[in-house]
């Protein structure tokens, strides 16, 4: 079995990867230290596109953390999708346990928090369907966000031109009409300026 190391630093990597060449004085001591190499795995050199050659749920986790990828969270969710498809069904197993604790890291990092349902889910849902879902979630999300913002937008917008209209002595039906807003946030509005 070759041992792995992976590396992330800024710099390049300049150590020998065979273990003896790592030993001060080590032909003094041949025999006695393990002669063998190491499989070095630059993220920082490497493209992520080779991470995911290995074809191996390794590589799958190396290519989400590769810290060269500048994929958004839907885009990486859907190469990995894909990339489930070409795996054993031991490496699948494998890649789908470790993938939800990345995906749950990464969308609290997205601004995105994960809820109880969510987390059933990725305890029953097969890798596939998990990201599909994960994906069509986010996306809802995002849209409930938008529309909570564009609401408070058009309700703060509504406020000022009730203030406008209050100011000019227009007639209440007037400005309930023209800013969409109650009754009760009107006489607040009013009360607010007394």
């Amino acid at each position: 079995m070759l041992p792995v190391v992976f590396y992330e630093g800024a710099s390049k990597w300049t150590a020998p990867v065979c273990f003896v060449d790592k030993v001060e004085s080590s032909s003094d001591f041949r025999g006695l230290i393990p002669d063998f190499e190491y499989l070095l795995i630059s993220l920082r050199d490497k493209h992520p596109e080779d991470l995911l050659s290995f074809r191996d749920a390794l590589g799958g986790l190396c290519y989400l953390a590769a810290p060269s990828k500048k994929e958004s969270f839907a885009e990486a969710a859907e190469r990995m999708r894909r990339f489930l498809t070409l795996l054993s069904d031991e490496e699948k197993e494998l890649l789908t346990n470790h993938l939800r604790g990345y995906l749950k890291i990464l969308m609290k990092k997205e601004g995105l928090e994960v809820d109880d349902a969510f987390e059933q889910c990725l305890d029953r849902e097969e890798a596939d369907v998990m990201l599909t879902y994960m994906q069509k979630e986010i996306r809802k999300i995002r849209q409930e966000e938008i529309q909570r913002i564009k609401q408070e937008g058009q309700f703060e917008m509504g406020i000022s031109i009730a203030l406008a209209m209050l100011e000019a002595g227009e007639p209440e039906e007037k400005i309930l009409r023209y800013t969409g807003l109650s009754l009760s946030q009107l006489e607040e509005i009013r009360d607010g300026r007394k």
